[in-house]
């Protein structure tokens, strides 16, 4: 399950980036939860008091039929 803080508004980047001392690229990674500083942290709980909306991605699951030479299912499989 991937997550991510979705946070539109350019100009609460800006003030969040300068209130924490950190650069645009190093939000981007924080919103996307693939940095777990103690700045990180706090961009993203900045970014959630400035309207940011958490995001998470589940994995779909499919099913998958084996058939034989008739098309007949013999089988399925959940994934």
């Amino acid at each position: 399950m991937r997550r991510k803080i979705e946070l539109a508004d350019m100009a609460a980047r800006a003030e969040i980036c300068r209130a924490l001392g950190i650069s645009k690229p190093l939000l981007s990674l924080a919103l996307s939860f693939k940095r777990n500083s103690v700045a990180a942290q706090q961009a993203r709980a900045m970014a959630l008091e400035h309207g940011g909306i958490l995001m998470e991605e589940k994995p779909m699951s499919r099913t998958v039929r084996i058939l034989n030479a008739k098309g007949e299912t013999e089988r399925t499989i959940e994934e």
